[in-house]
């Protein structure tokens, strides 16, 4: 059985008043090849879902829960 999960990034983002340029350069500190704003629209807009390690860094960023930002369908 295969299991749906649904990306809340862009529901989140909205939420909290975070705005692109601010979470792609907060997720980015430190990465060699910096996270574009352009991917963060993507994630946010349904059109992918970020990588594990890219996740980790938006939930230190954010403060949010896993569960928060993934949702079984």
């Amino acid at each position: 059985m295969k299991v749906k999960v649904k990306c809340n990034l862009g529901a989140l983002m909205k939420r909290d008043n975070i705005k692109q340029a601010w979470l792609a350069n907060a997720i980015s500190y430190g990465l060699e090849n910096p996270v574009s704003t352009q991917l963060i629209s993507d994630w946010s807009n349904g059109r992918g879902t970020p990588a594990h390690g890219y996740v980790l860094r938006i939930l230190k960023a954010t403060g949010w829960k896993y569960e928060e930002l993934f949702e079984e369908e």
